[in-house]
């Protein structure tokens, strides 16, 4: 906005009161079409920043005053850059926003997939001690049902039971103890 009001008033210095506004009725025309006022102005430049029709405005000017070229060229490269380097922020930054939020939900998801998992765990350790020692055995591991199989295999990445028994008993004692469970 402050570009545009600024244009606008170097516009209405520049053109409105340019000496060929009351010499040459055509130039006359435009500029009363186009810059006779503050308001007008920047309407008209406004086409520019958007790049609409602009040709229309400034040649006819051009044609009589080559100099306005520079006024003119300047307008046009300084309000779109600026526009367009202000709507590629804007959205830029919305898109950051956006992958920041998108971001803290999957982590949110992860988490409480992984709190499911670890309440998931803990029941399937209560089932699996059949005889309630706290630890595991592995003829304990070995008569896990399908459900449990599959979830305890997918978590650990292993493919067999066996194998995830082995993985899970670190100290080699044979029996996987709670702690041992839920930190391999």
């Amino acid at each position: 906005f402050l570009t545009l009001y600024v244009f606008s008033c170097l516009g209405v210095e520049i053109i409105t009161k340019h000496s060929m506004s009351a010499s040459d009725p055509e130039f006359a025309a435009v500029v009363h079409r186009y810059f006779h006022s503050l308001p007008q102005t920047m309407v008209t430049l406004v086409r520019f920043a958007c790049l609409d029709n602009t040709g229309e405005v400034y040649q006819p000017l051009v044609e009589k005053d080559p100099w306005l070229i520079i006024y003119f060229a300047a307008l046009i490269m300084i309000v779109s850059v600026v526009l367009f380097h202000t709507l590629g922020a804007v959205i830029f930054s919305c898109m950051l926003d956006q992958n920041t939020q998108d971001h803290e939900v999957a982590k949110a998801s992860k988490q409480s997939e992984w709190e499911m998992l670890v309440l998931d765990l803990r029941d399937m350790f209560v089932r699996l001690d059949a005889d309630r020692s706290g630890c595991l055995s592995r003829k304990e591991i070995a008569n896990i049902d399908d459900k449990d199989k599959e979830k305890l295999t997918e978590a650990l990445g292993l493919a067999t039971p066996m194998q995830v028994f082995d993985a899970l008993d670190v100290d080699r004692s044979g029996e996987i103890s709670i702690s041992e469970f839920f930190d391999g």
